[in-house]
């Protein structure tokens, strides 16, 4: 399952990426990763809108893009 399908207060745990093509920037990666947003992490969703997803992770609030919620993969 993907993170942008995961529902408004549910925990969740990272199980890794989603890599759809070789011409993808791998910016996105280093950028998630800067986040905490790892494999093995805990993550509750908190609210989601139109263009953001909102995190609860390691006691920490983030937002995130829809689009980058998209690439995540979790269990």
């Amino acid at each position: 399952m993907k993170l942008i399908e995961v529902p408004v207060d549910k925990e969740v745990n990272i199980k890794g990426y989603i890599i759809n093509g070789r011409n993808e920037n791998p910016g996105w990666k280093r950028k998630l990763i800067s986040m905490g947003i790892i494999p093995g992490a805990s993550v509750k969703v908190l609210r989601k809108d139109d263009r953001n997803t909102l995190l609860k992770i390691y006691n920490s609030r983030i937002s995130i893009c829809n689009c980058l919620a998209d690439k995540v993969e979790v269990e």
